[in-house]
């Protein structure tokens, strides 16, 4: 039985508002700068009059202004100058409520803006939070951009979708030095198409030079949005650059949480995303991606909506929970020590995308979602990382593809993980591997029905890993170049099925190796095998100890290693089946011929065969089977062809060397009389 990996821990984000150190802070700014009151130019804190005139002449006239607890209400836009420093006394005190959907906040080609405890409530109109570098009037880059205990609400309605929070160059210069600090966005209005952003930073390459760059959201909060929660967009070479977003809420999204639409050197730190790609509650008027277009990969907590060849993205400590998608898309990211919950990781059918890296990961499901992981033309690395649950599909990973030469296939590297499946079932399965190249390396099986289900893979290669209740561990391996099963335990597989490993009409090359295996096997009213290769041009079965278990129910001809060459679209020519150990089967080796199809040459020597029913070895294979020193347990081997070499087969076993065997048997306990 398995032991499960400890829960990773991963932090939870900090209390965004009521910090008493800020508040504390902000009590001296407002002695210092009392003569900086908004009301001594005419603002209205009731709510009643409108107050644009007044705040923009407050902003025109001095570099810090605070505005005490009230409603202002704006009708239209409102322009930062550099140096302005704003601030409130924090969310349901200090509230700029708008009156059109032609106010907006805005700060254009200005530096070294501060805004500080103060609510922004757009009141279902088309106005934003805005800063934006324009062609047609930048003379230099902006920076020193600080958003503190922000509160941002609401903009955009059905006939006006809009963005809440907005970063934007449009010209040849930068927008850098960003910093967002327990800031809180929800209700942007959006179609899930152009509009509807919580946090919509971008820059592009078509428009000019400059690029947004350095970047720090911290501590934050999105919520409800009509797109996504957070848009990285760019393109060309000026995509948006340096970028943290750390510590923070994403919750409800009818697209990504956050979508890296075009950038680089990206590291997403302990964030928390909650039902991102599902949500549709909020737009009740407007037709969304996640209605009319199910699946769509930018339905995710981070949804890569463009590839950059090098992207460089970090994620680290984030979970995700109830996510159309947890990441899809992209190229190059490392995930670190995230937690996936019910929401799965897909590429779609973006055939540059998937080179990512998954380390010390979680992966939880139920049969809510119809697997963990898909991908496509993908090269995919899991380390270290956990698996647990079933599917709707009972696969953990499955693989799409629509060709069979190597640039249609995906690449899935496998090392130190471990997949559990639901006790007592043996329901859910490992990997669906169609047209993909599968390495696995000192993993762990538990409670499964299928381990690999392999169609058309290039190289299929296990080694070092352990199996533990699986029906099938190794499953319809078909057309495949390299088949390497090695060095592994096998405990308690089998069932009621034909063949616990079945390796069909494969190529190439086929080797089971040093591998411990322990099988049960229940009726199913035809003959059944423990090994059964249906042919390669050449296959290795060696050093294998392969053991019945009688707790099996089946009443069948039981075969431990079956090997019948059945693929008329190439020529068999080696097979060698050496030093392995068979125990408790009907017949120990049969090798037989398919429609005229049959090695060329091999041998079978060095086996040991103890507690055989039937027959130690049957060979059909035509005389170029060599059958030497084996060692049958007081079963003749027979059914030898006519011109087989029959003085160097071992027809039987003196006393002397059976003794010797059995005394062999018993110091390494596989019998006990």
């Amino acid at each position: 039985m398995s032991q499960k990996i400890p829960s990773r821990e991963v932090s939870t984000p900090r209390k965004i508002f009521g910090s008493a150190d800020l508040e504390n802070s902000l009590k001296e700014i407002k002695k210092r700068n009392y003569n900086n009151n908004v009301k001594d130019f005419g603002a209205d804190p009731t709510g009643t009059e409108d107050s644009t005139v007044a705040i923009q002449n407050a902003l025109n006239s001095k570099n810090v202004i605070y505005f005490p607890e009230g409603v202002y209400l704006f009708s239209e836009d409102i322009n930062f100058n550099e140096n302005n420093f704003i601030f409130g006394d924090g969310e349901n005190k200090t509230i700029f409520k708008s009156q059109s959907n032609d106010a907006s906040f805005s700060a254009i080609d200005v530096s070294n803006i501060t805004i500080k405890n103060i609510e922004f409530d757009f009141n279902h109109y088309a106005g934003d939070l805005n800063f934006q570098s324009k062609d047609e009037t930048a003379t230099k880059d902006m920076e020193n951009i600080k958003l503190e205990d922000v509160y941002v609400h609401d903009s955009g309605n059905s006939n006006n979708y809009s963005h809440n929070i907005v970063f934007k160059t449009f010209s040849n210069y930068n927008i850098k030095k960003i910093s967002l600090n327990r800031v809180k966005a929800e209700n942007a209005f959006g179609d899930g198409k152009g509009y509807g952003d919580n946090l919509y930073i971008a820059s592009y390459g078509g428009d000019g030079l400059g690029q947004l760059k350095d970047v720090f959201v911290n501590n934050c909060r999105f919520e409800k949005a009509g797109r996504q929660n957070i848009s990285l967009a760019g393109k060309d070479s000026n995509i948006p650059t340096n970028i943290i977003i750390d510590n923070c809420i994403l919750i409800d999204s009818s697209l990504a949480g956050i979508d890296p639409e075009d950038a680089e050197n990206v590291i997403i730190n302990n964030c928390y995303f909650i039902r991102s790609g599902t949500y549709q509650g909020y737009f009740e008027n407007t037709v969304h991606v996640a209605e009319t277009s199910p699946g769509s990969t930018m339905q995710g907590g981070i949804s890569f909506h463009g590839y950059a060849e090098d992207s460089r993205f970090s994620i680290s400590n984030c979970h995700f929970t109830d996510c159309y998608y947890g990441i899809s898309g992209g190229n190059k990211a490392v995930i670190n020590n995230c937690v996936f919950e019910n929401s799965k990781i897909a590429n779609g059918s973006a055939a540059s995308g998937g080179l990512h890296t998954f380390l010390g990961c979680r992966f939880i499901t139920d049969n809510s979602v119809n697997y963990a992981f898909k991908t496509y033309r993908s090269k995919t690395k899991i380390i270290d990382s956990y698996f647990e649950g079933e599917t709707s599909s009972n696969y953990f990973i499955s693989n799409s593809s629509d060709g069979d030469n190597d640039n249609d296939r995906s690449f899935y590297e496998i090392k130190g993980c471990e997949f559990q499946g639901p006790i007592n079932t043996n329901t859910q399965s490992v990997l669906d591997n169609n047209y993909s190249n599968t390495q696995v390396e000192n993993s762990k099986f538990f409670d499964l029905n299928i381990g690999f289900n392999n169609n058309k893979g290039s190289v299929i290669s296990v080694r070092n890993s352990y199996f533990y209740n699986i029906k099938e561990p190794i499953k319809n391996v078909w057309k495949a170049d390299r088949i390497i099963i090695e060095n592994n335990e096998f405990i308690e597989v089998g069932g009621a099925v034909s063949s616990p490993f079945y390796f069909n009409t494969t190529t190439e090359f086929v080797k089971i190796k040093n591998n411990y295996i322990t099988c049960f096997l229940d009726d199913i009213g035809a003959n059944q095998q423990i090994i059964n290769i249906r042919a390669a041009k050449e296959t290795q079965v060696q050093g294998n100890t392969i053991v019945l278990l009688e707790t099996g129910t089946s009443t069948s001809t039981i075969d431990g290693i079956f090997v019948e060459p059945k693929n008329t679209d190439l020529i068999p020519n080696m097979l060698s089946i050496e030093n392995n150990l068979i125990k408790n089967v009907d017949r120990g080796i049969v090798t037989t011929i398919y429609l005229n199809n049959k090695f060329t040459n091999g041998s079978c020597t060095g086996n040991v065969l103890t507690n055989i029913s039937n027959t130690g070895i049957i060979d059909n294979t035509g005389g170029f089977f060599i059958i030497k020193n084996n060692i049958a347990d007081g079963v003749l081997i027979s059914s030898l062809p006519a011109n087989a070499d029959t003085s160097s087969a071992t027809l039987s076993v003196l006393e002397t060397e059976v003794n010797e065997l059995k005394q062999i048997l018993r110091d390494s306990g596989i019998i006990s009389n």
